[in-house]
């Protein structure tokens, strides 16, 4: 079954919000990932919905952009569970060749288990290792460093404006690229914020 953007906008309850106002891009955006499910969408509405909150900061906090493309926009990140392996990667470095961070920790996991090298690596420590290499997702979580993709936002007169979402595969210039071409039009004001030219932010 496919939604409309109307039902997706009551499905997701977008309109139950408050202080929050959405592009059309931003909808488009949802719409799609909720037909395609190449986004999980009602994951990018919890962390909409929690931004601000005690439980929110346990796993993303709100941000601000400095670079020059961005700069006078906020993001927060979202997460679903597709995330889990890229954290687990960066957390124990798996992405540097011969991770020192790993390489100790599975030493130690089976050292647990009285595992020397060379030895023969029993059940248990295995189940040790894979406890112990799955916690490390875990303390991510309780650090606050959970990697997730962005939702950007504007934040006038005390609305927060939806733009897009954003993804860390794209760099902040292309993003740039499809706000101006997506949410000049419909909200002018956008331009003030981004107006390189004076470095100025607005509160």
């Amino acid at each position: 079954m496919k939604f409309t953007l109307e039902q997706t906008i009551e499905i997701l309850g977008l309109n139950q919000i408050e202080n929050a106002i959405f592009s059309s891009l931003f909808i488009q955006q949802l719409y799609n990932g909720i037909n395609t499910y190449n986004v999980d969408s009602g994951a990018v509405v919890r962390a909409i919905r929690g931004i601000g909150s005690s439980t929110q900061k346990k796993i993303s906090k709100e941000r601000q952009f400095y670079g020059e493309e961005l700069k006078g926009l906020h993001y927060i990140h979202w997460f679903e569970a597709r995330f889990i392996v890229k954290n687990l990667s960066n957390h124990w470095k798996l992405d540097c060749e011969n991770s020192m961070k790993f390489h100790s920790q599975t030493k130690q996991s089976f050292s647990k288990q009285g595992i020397r090298i060379g030895d023969y690596i029993s059940e248990e420590a295995i189940n040790q290792f894979t406890h112990d290499f799955v916690q490390g997702f875990h303390d991510r979580a309780l650090s606050n460093k959970l990697t997730g993709e962005r939702v950007i936002y504007l934040n006038h007169n005390d609305e927060r404006y939806f733009l897009t979402l954003a993804f860390h595969s794209e760099s902040d210039e292309e993003v740039r690229q499809r706000i101006e071409k997506f949410c000049f039009s419909e909200w002018p004001f956008i331009k003030d914020y981004l107006n390189t030219s004076n470095n100025q932010n607005h509160h």
